[in-house]
């Protein structure tokens, strides 16, 4: 289902800002452009992108937006309380939606990416 049919479906949906700190001195902010409750409770994060790309080469570039969603993951699970259970990037130029992995997988990359930051 595209992005703004499960939005306009969703029970509720919202847009959200949040900061994570990784030892009082670093932090990383993030905003999501469109957060969808699902009918399980889980989220959806959605974020548009405008990047000026060949739909031939989105899937290399959704491979940089792999720390960014891991850190969306991070941030809103922490913020509610409550799973997320999709990424979705929208390439508006390109036309393709697509996800960069499993929410899961993500977060656990963000994370490590964190803690590297933290002990350098």
């Amino acid at each position: 289902m595209r992005p703004g049919t499960a939005a306009r479906g969703s029970q509720s949906s919202w847009t959200s800002n949040w900061s994570l700190s990784t030892d009082g001195s670093r932090s990383a902010e993030a905003r999501s452009r469109l957060v969808i409750e699902n009918d399980d409770g889980s989220l959806e994060i959605i974020d548009w992108k405008t990047d000026n790309v060949a739909g031939s080469a989105v899937a290399t570039r959704l491979e940089s937006y792999h720390l960014q969603a891991g850190l969306y993951v991070l941030g809103l699970e922490a913020a509610t309380g409550r799973r997320v259970s999709r990424v979705t990037y929208v390439f508006i130029t390109a036309g393709q939606e697509l996800s960069p992995g499993d929410p899961v997988a993500l977060a656990a990359e963000a994370s490590e990416a964190i803690l590297m930051l933290a002990s350098s």
